[in-house]
């Protein structure tokens, strides 16, 4: 422990050395669980949770450190509920865009994550509400039954929560969505704000970047690795 606490370096906002000391104790605390024949996390999620432990760890030692408001952060869903989360990014000179999707259960552990280019859209509100399609293809894609879609953009979640008195310019959208709400034992449409929705604003991001398509079942990406750390951070 000693030759550990005197590592170099960084990864990402955590001092290496801390992150190997907290990564020693999680892994003892892991061979305990085994012993008592407890089932423990994938390789990918502890190193995951080990990422959580140190950046809360490292936070709460900062003095007067940025204080990061409720309603700004990403909250689990409730029991047997997968929450999705989807955003869009939108470019009017090409008129394409691109779609991302990130799925977690109630303990916050990543299930899954998918997006989308889209070559030819119409506008920002079409491509807003096709996120929210494609989070919904993810759900059934990963087999969820309990559902909650969240949005940082407020025109579709209100748009689908008013889906019988919606007659705007989407509801050819709008009408599909009816369809798929069908197939759910329960599906709900949530508004968050952008700080709480930046994993699917990264995959948007990336996706409109690179100009293809992803899936990505229990691996997570080491692009947003970060963003899913924070996410799960409580300070």
């Amino acid at each position: 422990m000693e030759i550990l606490s005197k590592l170099q370096g960084n990864d990402a906002e955590v001092p290496t050395a801390e992150l190997a000391v907290v990564a020693t104790w999680y892994i003892w605390w892991q061979r305990r669980q085994i012993v008592k024949g407890v089932k423990v996390q994938t390789p990918e999620k502890t190193a995951l949770a080990i990422k959580v432990l140190a950046t809360n760890y490292l936070r709460s030692t900062i003095p007067k450190g940025p204080i990061r408001k409720n309603d700004h952060m990403w909250r689990k869903p409730g029991y047997g509920i997968a929450k999705i989360n989807v955003d869009a990014s939108f470019q009017y000179e090409t008129l394409s865009g691109a779609c991302g999707a990130v799925a977690r259960d109630y303990r916050g552990d990543f299930i899954a994550a998918a997006s989308w280019f889209v070559p030819n859209i119409s506008g920002v509100d079409s491509a807003e509400l096709t996120a929210i399609r494609n989070g919904i293809y993810l759900a059934t894609h990963i087999g969820c039954n309990n559902i909650e879609i969240e949005s940082d953009c407020s025109f579709a979640v209100n748009s689908l929560n008013q889906v019988d008195d919606y007659l705007g310019p989407e509801v050819a959208i709008i009408t599909e969505y009816k369809q798929l709400m069908m197939d759910f034992a329960s599906i709900s449409f949530r508004h968050c704000y952008r700080e709480a929705n930046q994993v699917a604003d990264e995959l948007a991001k990336n996706t409109f970047t690179t100009r293809s398509s992803s899936s990505w079942d229990d691996e997570i990406p080491d692009f947003i690795s970060h963003l899913l750390v924070n996410d799960m951070s409580i300070i």
